[in-house]
């Protein structure tokens, strides 16, 4: 469905997981998210990162290089940071905005609450428990 859709709009993938040995499409994710001028905008929370994966955002100082790290925070996934990049990323000034979830229950109820903190209509969340 995401290789769909952000090459007709702007999308956002947003993940969490432990560390990149367990970090499903990873290197896929990076490759779409090098083309189309950053149309698609990824944002990767980690809790137990490896040496391997570097640190937060990686090395890079550019906002499209920052999107291409293996992953941009470290701890449990949070919406309600304070973080410009993610902000911009959520597109929560857009009515048009469509939000899709999977997940363990716990964790979609989280960042749904949060989205609609943050202004999102609930029925514009879509959710798909795993």
């Amino acid at each position: 469905m995401l290789e769909n859709i952000y090459v007709t709009k702007p999308a956002t993938w947003l993940h969490a997981a432990k560390n990149g040995a367990v970090h499903a499409y990873r290197d896929r994710l990076r490759e779409i998210s090098a083309v189309r001028g950053g149309e698609l905008q990824r944002r990767v929370w980690y809790t137990e990162p490896l040496p391997a994966d570097g640190k937060p955002g990686g090395e890079e100082n550019s906002p499209h290089l920052f999107n291409l790290a293996k992953y941009h925070y470290q701890g449990r996934m949070d919406l309600s940071v304070v973080d410009p990049a993610l902000h911009t990323s959520l597109h929560v000034d857009d009515p048009n905005t469509q939000y899709y979830m999977c997940g363990p229950g716990s964790f979609m109820e989280d960042q749904r609450n949060t989205l609609i903190k943050l202004g999102v209509k609930p029925e514009h969340i879509h959710t798909e428990s795993f």
